[in-house]
């Protein structure tokens, strides 16, 4: 059971907060640094985002198999290298970052 508690957030009946998965929803593609750095400046206290592994075992910021849901690319993240990653590009024309390149922004 949920219960509303104002800005998205709800509270379930054990008192766990549950808030909305985008930090920037509406305003920058899913899973991209411009989602992250938008919801910073919009205040938001975080964004929740999706961390699977490339064929290469590399750690990358994208929300859904297969690749092409998100990016022009095509196929299952964890059959695709970095080195392919990294020339898929989301509606925004923005790269996929890797958990560095996040933890990064977000330290900055």
């Amino acid at each position: 059971m949920f219960l509303p508690d104002g800005c998205g957030r709800s509270l379930d009946a054990a008192g766990v907060e549950h808030r909305p998965p985008r930090g920037a929803a509406g305003h920058a593609p899913e899973n991209t640094l411009g989602e992250i750095q938008t919801g910073s400046a919009q205040g938001v206290d975080f964004v929740e985002i999706d961390v699977p592994r490339t064929e290469d075992h590399v750690l990358v910021v994208l929300h859904a198999e297969p690749v092409n849901r998100t990016t022009n690319g095509k196929g299952r993240i964890d059959r695709v290298s970095l080195q392919e990653v990294t020339k898929l590009s989301t509606e925004n024309v923005e790269t996929i970052p890797t958990i560095e390149d996040v933890l990064k922004a977000v330290a900055g």
